[in-house]
């Protein structure tokens, strides 16, 4: 089975960057998968939704939208939607820079730290602005194929890409020398890997769900 990329981000389905990134993906013959949440999720961190059922809704140009945050919706994708299907994980292109403490609270580091247990290293894609997205695609595709010859940490690639339009002309000779491109790789440590799921809608696990209130005083839905 031929494996594929999947994509999501904070911003939102419908948010430019996503699109761009997937048409470029598409462009360049990649198979991709989208998975996002139907509105913008910035700032949800590695949050999962726990208080509701989640409800995918298919849209017309094959991305799937969910009413959750953007590590609801990689986590669904990869354990339910496209099960052993996806390699990595690329979250973005975000609008916003995501730099410094940033990262704690991004969305679109979240999404991409939640697909670390796939086979290749997740990416995070950000610009510094709200346009020219198509140059961040443009360097994350001369990226893709130097990835696996560098040194990378075992969990995350965090990327910001300068806003500039794209060059005329554009080669690179190695990852390290691309000119529009200031990447920060984050080494994540100390990540959890047992948590409760998000619950789908319509689901054996929405049905049958029991009630924990142990927490804080909080409601949470457990399978």
């Amino acid at each position: 089975m031929r494996m594929t990329l999947m994509l999501s981000n904070d911003d939102g389905v419908h948010a430019p960057g996503l699109r761009t990134l997937a048409q470029a993906l598409t462009d360049a013959g990649r198979d991709v998968l989208v998975v996002a949440p139907d509105r913008d999720r910035s700032g949800a961190s590695n949050s999962l939704t726990l208080d509701r059922p989640l409800h995918p809704l298919h849209l017309d140009n094959g991305f799937i939208s969910i009413n959750g945050t953007p590590t609801d919706c990689v986590h669904l994708g990869v354990n339910a939607f496209y099960t052993n299907r996806c390699e990595r994980v690329i979250a973005g292109i975000n609008a916003g820079a995501n730099l410094g403490d940033d990262v704690l609270y991004s969305g679109t580091v979240a999404a991409a730290m939640e697909g670390r247990f796939l086979a290749k290293t997740p990416i995070a894609v950000s610009l510094t602005g709200k346009q020219h997205f198509a140059t961040a695609a443009r360097v994350l595709l001369e990226l893709l194929p130097k990835l696996e010859l560098l040194r990378l940490p075992k969990f995350a690639v965090s990327m910001r890409t300068d806003s500039k339009p794209a060059p005329k002309t554009y080669t690179a000779q190695s990852a390290q020398t691309l000119p529009t491109v200031k990447s920060s790789p984050i080494n994540i440590l100390d990540i959890p890997t047992a948590r409760e799921k998000p619950v789908l809608a319509g689901s054996p696990e929405a049905n049958n769900n029991t009630v924990d209130k142990k927490s804080a005083g909080l409601t949470k839905l457990t399978a």
